[in-house]
């Protein structure tokens, strides 16, 4: 919440009241007042010295994380503190004095009156606006085919969160390379793996991590060298099961892991041009970075 406020405040900075001096004079006082033990309801105000408060009430939902209502509020602080510097006497019925900032602002006095309403929604809509999509990149490492060397390369995905952040669409794609086996003729084959993934799934979290699965239909095509002989290329239509987890740095940005595997088919033979065979257990590991938008 602090750092939150800080960042949003075009000046100065934004502390809690038991961290600084008692003898410390803010130019601002920030009440926060959460209704019931959820945290599903809070109220902000914010006074300056020239008497004048302005307030905001949040609403959340017990799908918020508690970590972005925290943010969510500190957002607010910021934002009301701006409204606080331009307020005038004449805005509001009556002024009240500013409370001194001391060790004991967790239990606030006497609501103030009310000197604006804004006729702005929360700002915890636009955020839930700007997480509501994902975008993640990062390696590949894969089986190719079988007696050769494993594919390596790099994916991208992106995700939209659904019904409260309990479900996720994904599309995406990847491309990768690999090397072998060795052919009859003595070539070693080359191949250039390029897939393009769509699914829906459900996903938890447990902070600092997020948690997802998802059955993914997936387009994959091989293009394979085969030396002498020229280039062919293949294509399969595949069902794998995809999973993994995200570390949440922050409500911006996180690192993740996760893997996909085949399911359907249970092997894929190519009698030309390579004559080669890609059967058992076909996956992906993947691990990069994810940003929320």
């Amino acid at each position: 919440m602090v750092e939150a406020c800080s960042g949003g405040v075009g000046q100065g900075t934004c502390a809690l009241a038991g961290d600084t001096p008692e003898s410390t004079r803010p130019n601002a006082v920030a009440l926060v007042v959460w209704q019931g033990g959820a945290l599903l309801e809070a109220t902000v105000r914010v006074g300056q010295g020239n008497g004048q408060w302005v307030s905001r009430q949040l609403v959340f939902s017990n799908a918020d994380p508690e970590r972005d209502r925290w943010v969510t509020v500190g957002l607010t602080v910021a934002s009301l503190l701006d409204e606080a510097r331009t307020a005038s006497p004449a805005d509001s019925p009556a002024a009240t004095p500013t409370p001194s900032l001391t060790s004991q602002l967790s239990v606030p006095p006497a609501p103030p009156p009310e000197a604006r309403v804004d006729a702005q929604r929360p700002s915890l809509k636009a955020e839930e606006r700007i997480r509501r999509f994902g975008l993640g990149a990062g390696l590949l490492w894969g089986k190719g085919w079988d007696a050769g060397a494993p594919m390596t390369g790099g994916w991208a995905t992106v995700t939209l969160n659904l019904f409260q952040g309990r479900f996720f669409a994904l599309v995406g794609g990847s491309f990768a390379l690999s090397s072998g086996p060795t052919l009859s003729g003595g070539a070693q084959l080359k191949s250039r793996w390029l897939g393009f993934d769509a699914g829906i799934g459900i996903q938890t979290r447990v902070a600092p991590f997020r948690f997802f699965a998802a059955p993914v239909v997936a387009l994959q095509s091989v293009s394979a060298d085969l030396g002498a002989t020229g280039t062919r290329g293949d294509r399969e239509l595949e069902l794998k099961l995809r999973g993994g987890t995200v570390w949440e740095v922050s409500n911006r940005w996180g690192f993740s892991a996760q893997g996909a595997l085949r399911v359907l088919p249970v092997e894929s033979p190519s009698d030309e041009p390579a004559r080669a065979r890609r059967s058992g257990v076909a996956g992906e590991l993947m691990a990069g970075v994810e940003l929320r938008l």
